[in-house]
């Protein structure tokens, strides 16, 4: 087995006393695994600003949080969870302590926004779109697919693709009073685009009247988001306690330009 398989947890940091190699190891890990779930350009973009706000002599941990802070300026905190989870699964969790030297204590936590909270049931029905579309609404350039990419199930659904091309994907809900909002969603985004390309093709994901008026743009994605095919990333949450008693549309619209189509494939969403 390579070594850096045996090295890959924050909680092997130190183990049999401290060794820069293993280190090293579980830090390559993580930001392979991270780089799995963004992509290499959003990974390379927030890595590198993360160092901005890093200490002299950081930590893993002070390392993980630059990290996330330059996902936050840089786009908004779209890849939160996502950047959280990665880590949590390496032992640098929300209640890891310890320092750059022999100190340790690894958790596998996550913010509690991050996680369904407790006591809620998803509001979104047929979330992963197993029987079928309804009630989904679909326009435009819009299948469901039971092909080789689901990230559970069989099922999930396919925005654009196709050059030239805008589809909508929506259901309408009613927003729960009892604090269940978080909207998340899993997201995979393959493109023809050239790797570190202009955006060219979208997805906004959308808060509309139920006459179709825009009440809010969540989150904006594009052909810069991509990564692999069938590789998700869990997008969100997205509190949508503003909307609380409200009945609205929860969409996703996705445009594509002239040439080197994008897809947008979105899979388990949750409303909770």
């Amino acid at each position: 087995m390579p070594a850096a398989a045996v090295h890959d947890s924050y909680a092997d940091l130190g183990a049999g006393g401290f060794e820069v190699h293993n280190d090293g190891e579980v830090w390559a890990a993580t930001l392979w695994d991270l780089r799995t779930q963004l992509g290499a350009t959003i990974t390379d973009r927030i890595v590198l600003n993360g160092m901005k706000f890093t200490p002299t002599r950081p930590s893993f941990l002070n390392a993980r949080d630059g990290i996330i802070q330059a996902d936050q300026n840089l786009n908004g905190g779209a890849n939160r969870c996502a950047i959280w989870t990665v880590f949590a699964r390496h032992g640098m969790g929300v209640s890891a302590v310890g320092n750059d030297g022999t100190t340790h204590v690894a958790a596998t936590d996550v913010p509690a926004d991050c996680g369904n909270p407790g006591g809620c049931t998803n509001t979104i029905v047929n979330p992963g779109f197993e029987t079928g579309t309804t009630p989904w609404t679909i326009s435009g350039q819009v299948t469901r697919s039971t092909g080789s990419f689901p990230h559970s199930g069989t099922a999930y659904m396919i925005l654009n693709g196709v050059n030239s091309t805008t589809g909508t994907l929506f259901q309408t809900v009613t927003v729960p009073t009892n604090g269940c909002t978080n909207l998340s969603f899993w997201l995979n985004i393959t493109t023809n685009e050239a790797a570190g390309a202009s955006v060219f093709d979208r997805l906004f994901i959308e808060v509309r009247s139920t006459g179709g008026t825009l009440l809010a743009t969540l989150a904006t994605f594009s052909n810069q988001n991509s990564g692999t095919a069938g590789v998700y990333v869990l997008r969100g949450p997205f509190n949508l306690s503003s909307f609380a008693g409200q009945t609205v549309r929860i969409q996703f619209r996705g445009t594509n330009d002239v040439t080197l189509p994008t897809i947008f494939r979105v899979d388990d969403v949750s409303l909770q």
